[in-house]
């Protein structure tokens, strides 16, 4: 339904018919990003939960904001940049070590949380099982925000070779990529994803806005801002997914001692280990876990599951305990590369606990939040 001007207080509509249409598919899209009905599994007691920001520092610019070019630029003003957002739930009774969630890829911390059909996730399910349990959103992602001020400068100086390039992928692309299907709209016919829910997930998409951070990258400032989480936090479980898969390589090497496992969800395989950071993981326990159809040509599939598996396999070479497991083949079938938000996403929680339980086995220890 087109409005096109308002007048005496009244609506002007045009396109009546056309509007009723565009009505029903808005309702419709609507009806897939509404409030769940019950999304907790069980009770769920907190002794604590709360948010805050690590890692950001001050930067002061008089590009916080859009500045006509010619114009006299305003006062320099002072922000935070590179901050990372924390969401953490502590269990009133905590049975295993602090588990940090680290997103993917165009995506944020809401990977974790409730699934786009309105299931329970990781998040709380991990906490009523009694992990205590902290959800990001890395640097320049979602609630972390990220600096503006190289886009203003770039409008205002007219140099548009400087401007950051935003992207966002469309449903068209991540059909076939999380192997949803072999192309877009059209599923596996095992696929576990909850493909009716599908514009919950395009909801939750997120502008990969790495570019913002121009003399690192995210490989870089990711790791830094989970080192100053875990020395804030102290021991715990890191579980990173695509993009994010490298980002514990450097974590490892610099804070062996407060990372006590890791659970790699088909993570990115093109920054393999450095010979240090094999050495640091032999003393840690890890996990890589990825889900079905990965024979897709369109999809993050057998290429990806190939390269982690030549960083698992020199880990293990080297002394160390490292697994790589294909879902399917321990009974867990469908799984796509959002295998946390799949229908059998609880199921994987229980695979991925039993394996925690037995090669990470929980001492009570100094967490300090």
């Amino acid at each position: 339904m087109t409005i096109t001007k308002l007048q005496g207080g009244k609506r002007i509509l045009r396109n009546i018919a056309v509007g009723f249409a565009a009505l029903a598919v808005c309702s419709a899209a609507e009806a897939q990003v509404a409030k769940p009905k019950q999304s907790l599994g069980g009770k769920l007691t907190l002794k604590d939960e709360g948010t805050f920001y690590v890692h950001g520092k001050r930067k002061t610019s008089s590009f916080t904001g859009p500045v006509t070019p010619g114009a006299n630029l305003p006062a320099p003003a002072t922000i935070m940049v590179e901050q990372m957002y924390v969401h953490y739930r502590i269990p009133a009774t905590v049975k295993n070590y602090p588990i940090v969630f680290v997103h993917g890829g165009g995506l944020t911390g809401q990977s974790y949380e409730t699934t786009p059909d309105g299931r329970e996730g990781w998040a709380t399910y991990f906490a009523r099982k009694g992990f205590p349990t902290y959800v990001v959103d890395f640097p320049t992602r979602g609630r972390a925000g990220f600096d503006p001020t190289g886009l203003h400068e770039a409008r205002y100086n007219q140099n548009w070779a400087g401007v950051p390039t935003f992207s966002r992928s469309g449903a068209e692309r991540l059909w076939p990529a999380f192997r949803f299907g072999p192309s877009d709209g059209v599923k596996f016919p095992n696929t576990a994803f909850p493909v009716e829910a599908m514009d919950g997930l395009i909801a939750q998409g997120f502008n990969s806005t790495d570019g913002t951070i121009t003399d690192r990258n995210s490989f870089v400032w990711g790791a830094e801002a989970l080192i100053d989480l875990l020395d804030q936090i102290g021991p715990a479980i890191l579980v990173v997914h695509s993009q994010s898969g490298p980002f514990p390589d450097p974590v490892v090497e610099a804070r062996p001692n407060l990372v006590k496992a890791v659970i790699n969800v088909e993570g990115f395989e093109g920054l393999p280990p450095t010979n240090p950071q094999v050495a640091a993981y032999t003393k840690i326990p890890t996990i890589d876990v990825f889900g079905d159809n990965l024979h897709s040509t369109a999809g993050i599939g057998q290429s990806r599951y190939d390269g982690r598996k030549v960083t698992v396999d020199k880990i293990n070479a080297a002394g160390g305990k490292s697994d790589i497991v294909k879902l399917a083949d321990v009974g867990l079938v469908g799984h796509t590369h959002m295998l946390m938000q799949d229908k059998n996403n609880l199921k994987v929680a229980d695979y991925l606990i039993k394996w925690l339980n037995k090669k990470s086995p929980y001492k009570a220890s100094n967490s300090r939040r």
